[in-house]
């Protein structure tokens, strides 16, 4: 289907559709989508859909392949974990907010997991979540602060991409939570620079494992750089552990760039008291000739 036009794709218009189980649809304008129990794919893509209707209860396991790219979606579709049978799902550059990966509880088939380019705020898990077929998660180009990997057993995970937030620290990660890892992306964060230090050890051994276990995937190694203008509050350094750890132990990569870096913020801030001070004059100007009125 291409550049179709209709509010609902309900019940009623896929009944009609009895023997297709492959859905593609492109472009148009389709905000709601019934998920009719035989399809085995759906893609739609800049098709302006907001929901995904999944009925509770139905027999879904039939569909092995979710994609809905480039659409309007604020939240995971209801019902997700009644598909059973789903291998992939690819909600890229949508709208979504905030997932809960134990939504994903019972979908033992997923091998890829895409949520890339959305709008997420938050990522929670709030009881162990098992996917031991799970081999990509792609989380990049999002809005995230911290990320907790407590409760995440992902035991196949071989692609872990995190890079393009704003990452202060990750908890709950180490050597051996994804014994199976080939490439893990976390450049283009706000480390924080006191939990980058205490965890730098750590990801040299990521990265060294990565390296000599599977060279032929990981490619040009990253350089682990930490924001200098992140700073965490004293109760969350103490959650991480780093009461221990001073300012006088932070290690900035480039001097000359903090140096930029400081120069630039008193520039803007000379710039902003400036268009500040020609807006106030503007005001003053304006009400005088209210006055004199």
């Amino acid at each position: 289907m291409s550049d179709c036009t209709v509010d609902y794709l309900s019940p009623e218009i896929m009944d009609r559709m009895k023997w297709i189980s492959t859905l593609s649809i492109t472009r148009g304008d389709i905000s709601k989508i019934y998920l009719k129990p035989d399809l085995l794919t759906l893609t739609a893509q800049e098709s302006k859909t907001v929901e995904i209707v999944i009925d509770y209860g139905t027999n879904n396991n039939s569909l092995t392949e979710l994609e809905i790219v480039s659409n309007y979606l604020n939240a995971l579709p209801a019902n997700i974990n009644q598909l059973k049978s789903l291998s992939l799902l690819n909600l890229k550059n949508n709208a979504i907010q905030y997932v809960n990966f134990s939504d994903f509880n019972g979908m033992d088939n997923l091998t890829e997991i895409n949520l890339s380019s959305n709008k997420l705020y938050a990522v929670a898990c709030d009881r162990k979540i098992i996917l031991d077929k799970l081999e990509t998660l792609d989380l990049s180009g999002n809005f995230l602060i911290e990320l907790d990997f407590n409760n995440w057993q992902f035991s196949a995970l071989r692609t872990l991409s995190v890079e393009s937030n704003n990452l202060k620290f990750i908890m709950n990660f180490d050597e051996t939570s994804f014994p199976m890892l080939k490439a893990f992306q976390y450049s283009d964060n706000a480390w924080d620079c006191r939990w980058r230090n205490a965890f730098e050890p750590t990801m040299e051994i990521i990265d060294t494992n990565i390296r000599s276990q599977y060279d032929e995937y990981y490619g040009n190694s990253q350089t682990f750089k930490c924001a200098k203008y992140t700073q965490l509050s004293a109760s969350r350094y103490r959650q991480l552990n780093l009461t221990t750890i001073d300012d006088a132990q932070f290690k900035f990569d480039n001097p000359e760039e903090l140096e930029e870096q400081l120069r630039t913020i008193v520039e803007d801030s000379t710039n902003h008291a400036a268009e500040i001070g020609l807006l106030k004059e503007t005001v003053t100007a304006q009400k005088n000739q209210l006055t004199n009125y």
